[in-house]
């Protein structure tokens, strides 16, 4: 039977595992961002309850309470 050689395969199995290769370091990439933004968000949060909280506290010892 007319079975295609392994040689007409190769390109198509390299460039496979280099497109792989590519879309996994882009994921990672990608998810390291993620992580990073996510962490700077809760950072950001985190100050704004603080600031919060002492702005309610200035408020109640103005306010005498």
């Amino acid at each position: 039977m007319n079975e295609p050689s392994r040689n007409t395969n190769e390109p198509s199995q390299e460039w496979k595992k280099t497109f792989n290769s590519t879309l996994n370091r882009l994921s990672n990439q990608y998810l390291t961002l993620l992580r990073a933004a996510s962490s700077e968000m809760a950072l950001d949060d985190a100050q704004i309850d603080q600031r919060g909280k002492r702005l309610s506290l200035l408020l109640l010892a103005a306010a005498g309470c």
